[in-house]
């Protein structure tokens, strides 16, 4: 699989406002995951200065069980390596919190319930934004 950064999602139109994210995030930056000659999957970030917003990954359902949707998560995670990465679990179409939660915590993630927990990479005004959906911080 190879990726490449576009400002536009090509798998779909939608926008992180429409599947409900607050606009603080955008302009986001989507890497799309394509196995010639097919466009597979995404996955999103901001670079919000002290940290990255990390958003969903999507791979397109006639390409899910090949391992692309952990692929896409590791070339994100090491193009991401110098900062720590904020993530919001916001529930869309067939998914629920208890499994964005679970993968979350499968990953490293660690859940943020206040904000000492991340004053150092983010002003409150932005956690006071963010915090309006359960959030965890990769470090």
């Amino acid at each position: 699989m190879i990726t490449f950064a576009s400002k536009k999602n090509w798998i779909d139109e939608s926008t992180p406002s429409q599947k409900g994210y607050p606009s603080i995030i955008e302009p986001i930056t989507y890497l799309i995951g394509c196995c010639y000659p097919h466009m597979v999957g995404y996955t999103s970030f901001s670079d919000m200065g002290d940290f990255y917003f990390v958003g969903n990954t999507y791979i397109t359902p006639a390409h899910r069980g090949h391992g692309l949707y952990s692929r896409l998560l590791s070339e994100r995670n090491e193009y991401l390596h110098d900062k720590p990465k904020i993530t919001l679990a916001n529930p869309i179409e067939d998914t629920t919190l208890e499994i964005l939660e679970q993968q979350v915590a499968k990953q490293g993630g660690v859940a943020v319930d206040t904000y000492d927990e991340v004053s150092d990479i983010m002003a409150r005004e932005v956690y006071e934004v963010l915090s309006a959906l359960p959030m965890f911080v990769y470090r």
